[in-house]
């Protein structure tokens, strides 16, 4: 009440430090009230937000002619978390008008609880109280944990993926609020309970089935559901086996080291004999986790570059999963050798029996995958190797060409070759009966003549023989009278000419190699044979 403003020297409002008599304690100033409101009860808001969270006492200060007094009007509630994290205060706070001789209910605020014991203080601050045990109230508010703890077992995928017997399999929980324990039954025996808040490591299993049941208990009772776990343990990977490279691989400090054209695969002959059926992988790279997906094996496989981790597992015939194995792999790309051919003109024999008849010109031709630059080299037969600047000349000859490609990171071509049979000379032929110029009676030289022909009478043997000194070598000769065929032979021609002739006669020798080269002689003659006998 401010009336009679005029006979107070003081009306105002304090923040009081402190308990006991105000007078005694530290004071802060606050606001001073001046205004004459008369006989009437009035509110006044005061912005306190500068002492937030902290715990003080309110005080109005009247003093003037007959009094000097402190009137207690507000109440302040505080509360202190003592649950899960000790010793981190809840602080809530209510101003409440109670007016004289007044009585009020107030709600505690409301705050985000966890399972836990809290204490609870309600204060009003009141000095001068004749009684000031009573000037606040406690108590102790419980809240209990009703959400079961959550248990799993680990590796996480035994069922599908089965382990080996050096596998360790633990069963393992938490709980946000609650101390917990595991409960487990192995195989159908007892069921058997774990330390408080402690991972159970059941170990290695033999081979074969087995069936683990567990669960989760927390100390307020709460139950999880039962889990049921049926997994095989087998005794070895049976894939790993399988496992080949084709092309470059080499095993580097447990790494495979492999090249973008290396294929992947598995001896499907090797997985037949260890009753595998199907083979799944897949793969991440290094700064990766997980497979993200899996691929049934069907065809080798191929890696781009990068560094992997290739997992895989089997599926025997039975349905059942071998254990998950792994690989790395450090795939770099690979360095393709250049590829080099060769063009040969004419482009193909043009004699007999793979031979050409006229000389081959030779021309290489380099390219390289990676686009890195090429030299070319070549020898012929057991000569030189030599740098290919442009096309080359094949003469007479049985000749091989060598030839290859380097590129400019010294990856070399695998040498090729290529034969090649050249002969562009007809065979020799050497007529020895008869002659030109020769006068014959009865196969024997008589005289030499000076005329371009042979003078024969009588009977007479005709004999030549034929030579290919060059390189494919004899393949036939024919004997002709006046263009008639008289004899064959290969190298030799020995036939005797005894018939009735009188006149002019041409006797031609042709001679063929193996190339198909031809050579031909002709000899006139003047023959006189009655072929008496």
């Amino acid at each position: 009440m401010n009336y009679y403003m005029g006979w107070y020297e003081e009306h105002a409002l304090y923040l009081i430090y402190g308990e006991g008599d105000p007078n005694d304690c530290e004071k802060v100033f606050i606001q001073e009230f001046d205004e004459d409101v008369g006989y009437e009860w009035t509110t006044r808001i005061v912005d306190l937000s500068a002492y937030a969270g902290e715990t003080v006492r309110l005080g109005f200060h009247y003093a003037g002619y007959y009094a000097s007094q402190w009137f207690i009007d507000n109440i302040l509630l505080t509360g202190f978390e003592m649950g899960p994290s000790p010793g981190e205060p809840y602080e809530g706070y209510i101003t409440v008008d109670l007016l004289s001789q007044e009585s009020k209910e107030v709600t505690f605020p409301v705050w985000n609880a966890v399972p836990g014991v809290y204490n609870i203080r309600a204060e009003t601050m009141l000095p001068g109280d004749e009684n000031p045990y009573n000037d606040y109230i406690e108590g102790v508010l419980t809240i209990i944990d009703v959400v079961p703890p959550t248990s799993w077992i680990l590796p996480e995928d035994i069922e599908m993926h089965h382990p080996t017997p050096d596998t360790i399999i633990t069963l393992d929980a938490m709980d946000d609020y609650s101390d917990w324990q595991i409960h487990y039954i192995v195989d159908g025996g007892e069921e058997q309970v774990g330390d408080i808040n402690t991972a159970v490591h059941l170990g290695g299993f033999e081979y074969g089935e087995h069936t683990i049941e567990f669960w989760a208990v927390d100390t307020y009772g709460n139950e999880e559901p039962h889990h049921v776990v049926t997994f095989y343990v087998m005794l070895e990977d049976l894939v790993t086996p399988a496992l080949k490279f084709d092309g470059p691989y080499e095993l580097i400090d447990g790494v495979w080291e492999i090249t973008t054209d290396t294929k992947i695969l598995f001896d499907p002959d090797i997985l037949y004999m260890n009753g595998i059926a199907e083979v799944y992988y897949g793969y991440h790279a290094d700064e990766e986790e997980n497979v993200e997906e899996w691929f049934l094996y069907t065809e080798p496989f191929t890696m781009p570059a990068g560094y992997y981790h290739i997992l895989y597992y089997g599926v025997d015939e039975l349905g059942r999963y071998t254990p998950t194995a792994r690989i790395t792999v450090n795939v770099v790309a690979a360095n393709h050798a250049p590829v080099t051919t060769i063009t040969l003109t004419p482009s193909s024999p043009d004699g007999n029996d793979g031979w050409y008849r006229n000389l081959v010109k030779v021309t290489l031709h380099a390219v390289d995958l990676d686009g890195d630059e090429v030299t070319t080299y070549y020898r012929i037969d057991d000569g030189e190797w030599k740098v290919y600047t442009g096309t080359f000349t094949i003469g007479d000859g049985i000749h091989t060409i060598y030839y290859k490609s380097v590129d400019s990171r010294g990856k070399e071509e695998t040498v090729k070759s290529k034969k090649v049979k050249v002969d562009i000379h007809p065979p020799t032929i050497y007529v020895s009966s008869p002659t030109k110029g020769t006068l014959y009676l009865f196969g024997r030289e008589i005289i030499h003549l000076p005329i371009d022909k042979a003078i024969i009478l009588g009977a007479i043997t005709i004999e030549a023989t034929a030579q290919d000194l060059a390189t494919s070598g004899m393949a036939s000769m024919h004997l002709y009278i006046d263009e008639v065929i008289r004899d064959t032979g290969t190298e030799t021609i020995r036939w005797t000419w005894n018939e009735f002739a009188i006149g002019k006669h041409t006797i031609t020798i042709e001679a063929y190699d193996v190339a198909g080269n031809k050579a031909l002689t002709s000899i006139e003659t003047i023959a006189f044979n009655l072929a008496i006998s």
